[in-house]
């Protein structure tokens, strides 16, 4: 089986400032009583990965319940893609251990600053062209609504 390090020496090594990998197991059993009886019994159980990888003030994350090899190294390849690196085989180092901590979330502080207020945002809504064929609009400051594209605003 793959390493973890190894996981982690590959997103660095492609760029990112940070990969953090968290592995999930879950058990569960639920049971069912009606009127004193015991009608269902349902026992669950999981796996699963997850990886995040941090980039300057972006990040991106992806889970996978594959946990093979190839499972875990796609989905770092995917939670790499989402911010623009990409792994290569030829560019791995050795880990080499944890760096001092960074407050990777500090740069996401003041988010909601550069959001419009709601009554600004309504203001701009409203005074979208009427025949547009959305129902979901967005806005930035300083600019004219537009269809929703997943803003975090």
């Amino acid at each position: 089986m793959l390493q973890l390090e190894g996981l982690l020496a590959s997103g660095r090594a492609a760029g990112a400032d940070l990969v953090e990998i968290f592995l999930e197991r879950t058990d569960h059993l639920g049971v069912l009583a009606e009127q004193d009886t015991i009608t269902s019994v349902s026992p669950a159980f999981g796996m699963g990965a997850g990886i995040r990888v941090f980039l300057g003030d972006r990040d991106g994350f992806v889970s996978t319940n594959d946990l093979s090899d190839h499972g875990l190294m796609q989905a770092l390849e995917q939670a790499l893609g989402m911010l623009g690196l990409s792994h290569s085989s030829s560019n791995t180092s050795p880990f080499e251990g944890l760096q001092l901590m960074r407050d990777f979330a500090a740069a996401k502080l003041d988010w909601l600053d550069s959001c419009p207020s709601l009554a600004e945002a309504t203001l701009k809504l409203l005074e979208a062209p009427a025949a547009s064929s959305t129902t979901a609009a967005t806005y930035r400051p300083g600019a004219a609504a537009t269809p929703a594209t997943g803003s975090r605003c």
